[in-house]
């Protein structure tokens, strides 16, 4: 498993990813760690989706010709710096009651008002749901890629060159001058594209869930004078996205960073503060705004004890392993086992451990397995630190590749630690207060805090 420390090690000096304005040092940092670690393991997960050339090209053209349908269509509805862009995660849906929600956009949407948002995601996920996204990023591919030729022809002695000093002067990174010239060429011909959108949205402010990956988009927020909060959608604790060497913050300004961060609680705060790069006055406590189910334990009703277990692809290997011992250990009269693969990830691997009525994938939300599980396990998932308001038995599963960030969560008093080869009990249950990791949530303090 990655951590910041093998990046920030193999780099000499951070100026070599400065290009233009920006220093590009995330945007390397964001492939390293998923397109040179995870996606080369195989643990991350995306589904093929086969079109032939023609309709692929067909769909381009429809889609792009619908999104500036809507960018018009809302230009003229609203005057500029009067919008929130909210910039969500597509496929992360929650259900209440038999009504489909956008986990994160819901609640912030609702005690809003949706005619002042424009909700943007990378592609449709095909789920319909209250709050659908009015624009895609996927829609623009084809002016991506007729800005990627211009970049080609206007700035390629540019790009070639920082790409030959990067591979250069940084050769433990692994990058040839080729593959880091690509990295370039594809971060500013997406910018170019959003500042485009941007351009023609006049947003007043930007909320997104994740500022890594998203590196081309906060570039085009920044050149065009809006400011960008992020929300926070996962954990931050010995999240190497938050956490950078002492005296790195200097870079803040230029390296693509959201302007602000709303977390969900002062221990969130607290973490980020010490993780070197934002500073204290960036990082404010929003509250908890996911639209979830109510945080009222229900239990199951046939009296066997419910486990639930929350995978994550870099860890899925162990979590299969452990899920083959609790089948051997446990008697299915008495207990039962859910499994909730995270959506990026293959959940092939535990097909072969299912068995009907004992261990089972999850057929409803989290959330809702939540509230109606005895036991929670993970191994870094925010949900670990999710299930503290529903009043389950809370554990850790011990993995070695991950040692620091199982220690960090347990350590916070919100889990008890799992070893390999021990069996859950139910009354392990976090006594830690919900407040501290998880405030109420209220719109007037993430909405004043953004100086727009």
């Amino acid at each position: 498993m990655m951590t910041g420390h093998e990046f920030f090690d193999a780099v000499e000096q951070m100026e070599d990813f400065s290009f233009r304005q920006f220093n590009l040092f995330k945007v390397f940092f964001t492939d390293y760690a998923f397109n040179r670690q995870l996606n080369r393991q195989g643990q991350v997960w995306r589904q093929a989706q086969r079109q032939n050339s023609g309709r692929m090209i067909l769909n381009r053209i429809i889609g792009f010709f619908i999104g500036v349908t809507q960018i018009i269509r809302l230009r003229l509805a609203h005057a500029p710096r009067t919008l929130s862009i909210f910039y969500g995660a597509t496929g992360r849906i929650t259900r209440i009651e038999d009504v489909t929600y956008d986990l994160y956009n819901a609640r912030i949407v609702t005690e809003s008002n949706r005619s002042q948002f424009v909700i943007v995601e990378d592609f449709d996920d095909g789920v319909p749901k209250t709050y659908s996204a009015d624009l895609y990023i996927s829609q623009f591919s084809l002016l991506i890629q007729a800005i990627r030729l211009l970049v080609r022809v206007f700035m390629s002695r540019g790009i070639l060159e920082r790409g030959e000093r990067i591979a250069e002067n940084n050769p433990a990174l692994g990058y040839d001058h080729r593959e880091a010239a690509n990295i370039i060429l594809t971060f500013y011909s997406n910018y170019l594209t959003l500042r485009i959108v941007l351009a023609l949205l006049a947003p007043r402010r930007i909320l997104m869930t994740c500022h890594y990956g998203r590196e081309s988009f906060i570039a085009a927020a920044k050149s065009s004078g809006v400011p960008v909060i992020e929300l926070m959608h996962g954990t931050v604790a010995d999240n190497p996205f938050y956490i950078y060497p002492a005296g790195f913050s200097d870079l803040f300004p230029r390296a693509l960073f959201p302007d602000r961060l709303a977390v969900y609680g002062a221990y969130w705060r607290n973490l980020v503060i010490e993780g070197n790069m934002f500073p204290p006055d960036s990082v404010f406590v929003g509250g908890y705004y996911l639209k979830t189910v109510a945080p009222q334990h229900k239990g199951n009703k046939d009296n066997r004890t419910t486990i639930l277990i929350t995978s994550q692809p870099t860890v899925q290997d162990e979590i299969a392993d452990y899920v083959a011992y609790l089948k051997l250990k446990l008697d299915s009269s008495d207990w039962r086992i859910i499994i909730q693969p995270h959506p990026s990830e293959n959940p092939d691997i535990f097909k072969g451990l299912l068995q009907s009525g004992f261990v089972e994938f999850g057929a409803k939300g989290t959330y809702e397995l939540l509230a109606d599980c005895d036991i929670h396990i993970s191994v870094y998932s925010t949900v670990l630190f999710e299930a503290l308001r529903y009043g389950v038995a809370n554990y850790v599963l011990f993995v070695d590749s991950v040692r620091n960030r199982c220690e960090a969560i347990v350590s916070s008093g919100i889990a008890r630690m799992l070893w390999p080869h021990e069996v859950p009990e139910t009354h392990d249950i976090p006594t830690s207060p919900v407040a501290l990791f998880f405030a109420d949530y209220d719109s007037s303090t993430l909405f004043a805090t953004d100086n727009a």
